[in-house]
């Protein structure tokens, strides 16, 4: 059996890209997916997805270097109000459906309930 492979001219290839050909011992076939014309389908390439973030800029003028900070902050986790399960007697219902009893739930704020608060779904 021939296993032949082809890439695409115009990408950008970079190391540590992959792919995976399923094969079949007991048919002797490599198991691909087929595009309308039953012809190969083209895969892109799989293997690790590098992400890159610029967190500041650096200019330097005559009065010596500034930094800019370029990072998206986003407030503190701990002290945030966070809704929970408290009851509804595990019910189960269809979209549009109203529950026989009304669903629970519980908002704690820094492990402590949160007195007074309501939440509605």
């Amino acid at each position: 059996m021939d296993i032949k492979v082809a890439f695409r001219k115009d990408d950008e290839y970079q190391k540590g890209d992959y792919w995976i050909i399923p094969s079949r011992e007991i048919t002797g076939r490599i198991t691909w997916p087929k595009d309308k014309n039953n012809q190969p389908e083209y895969l892109d390439r799989q293997g690790v997805v590098h992400h890159l973030a610029g967190i500041a800029e650096i200019e330097h003028d005559e009065q010596g270097w500034t930094v800019h900070d370029r990072r998206h902050l986003f407030p503190k986790l701990v002290g945030q109000p966070i809704m929970a399960y408290g009851g509804g007697d595990g019910q189960n219902g269809w979209p549009g459906e109203e529950l026989e009893v009304p669903f629970q739930i519980i908002v704690t704020c820094g492990g402590v309930i949160a007195a007074g608060e309501e939440a509605s779904i």
